[in-house]
């Protein structure tokens, strides 16, 4: 993807936010954000988890800039909009959902029109619901490209007063890679054999099981910015699976074997308890007779 002269000016003049970090614990050796509960749910080698039958597979490719927060610094006509996006919320995560030190964030901006119809619809859904509670709220933002000489970009992109919004072609959206996991499938199943099912975020798993929608960024390259590019594409790649008898087999063995130890635990705990309370009577009952 490249941006225009004009944006990419902005970009590089933009003001350096330094946001909160919020609920981040430590985790070999990286700061992870405690709230990302995503991890890898297929093996490494991208084939379809065990005990399970692959319905379809879907796989696509997108094009972005990734920028790190110190790239971008004031003053600039855009500052005040990133300030406002980035300042006003927490970092949800790098690709691997880490919070590095906030000069060393992680951010991908893509042209508004190369983000999939599914994704910019539950966007622009988000971006309607003014509740304070909605986090959602704050994933991606939405801005206006500045014209040449343009003194003031808005941020979100809708209309103000009587000016009406910018045309698609002419924004951007600028997220964290973690951002992202939370609609993987919105960003392939438009146009797969099983798009009904990866539309449906109901069915969407962080793990597989059955009848679900697994999904995972398989990879993505790491921008040349020794030559000052920003570059990269990325590649996300999406499951629809159901259980195999006998991995349902497996699954409720286990099950099974699970319930009766933690039948036992709480077997062992309660005469633990009345072993315990036999003991203080007996005790206080010496006592009295003494």
């Amino acid at each position: 993807m490249r941006l225009s002269s004009s944006l990419f000016s902005a970009l590089q003049a933009a003001s350096s936010v330094t946001g909160t970090v919020h609920h981040s614990y430590d985790y070999g050796g990286q700061r992870k954000i405690g709230s990302f509960k995503w991890e890898r749910p297929f093996p490494y080698d991208d084939s379809p988890p065990l005990n399970m039958d692959t319905k379809c597979e879907v796989e696509k490719s997108f094009k972005a800039e990734q920028w790190k927060l110190r790239d971008l610094q004031a003053p600039s006509p855009w500052a005040p909009a990133i300030e406002t996006f980035l300042g006003w919320h927490p970092y949800v995560g790098s690709w691997e959902g880490a919070d590095p030190d906030a000069d060393e964030r992680e951010f991908l901006i893509m042209e508004w029109t190369d983000v999939p119809t599914p994704v910019r619809d539950w966007i622009e859904e988000q971006h309607a619901n003014k509740d304070n509670l909605n986090s959602r709220w704050w994933l991606f933002g939405i801005f206006e490209k500045p014209s040449e000489g343009e003194k003031v970009v808005s941020w979100p992109s809708v209309a103000v007063g009587d000016r009406p919004p910018a045309k698609d072609e002419d924004r951007v959206v600028l997220f964290a890679p973690a951002a992202m996991y939370e609609i993987l499938p919105l960003w392939v199943g438009q146009g797969s054999e099983c798009e009904e099912e990866m539309l449906d975020l109901t069915k969407y798993s962080s793990y597989a099981k059955d009848h679900s929608v697994i999904a995972w960024p398989i990879k993505h390259q790491i921008p040349d910015t020794k030559h000052g590019k920003k570059d990269i594409t990325f590649n996300i790649k999406a499951y629809y699976v159901v259980e195999t008898d006998h991995g349902r087999a497996w699954r409720e063995m286990w099950e099974k074997l699970h319930t009766s130890v933690r039948r036992q635990e709480r077997k062992q705990k309660r005469e633990e308890r009345r072993r315990a309370k036999l003991d203080v009577d007996t005790e206080s009952h010496v006592r009295d007779e003494l």
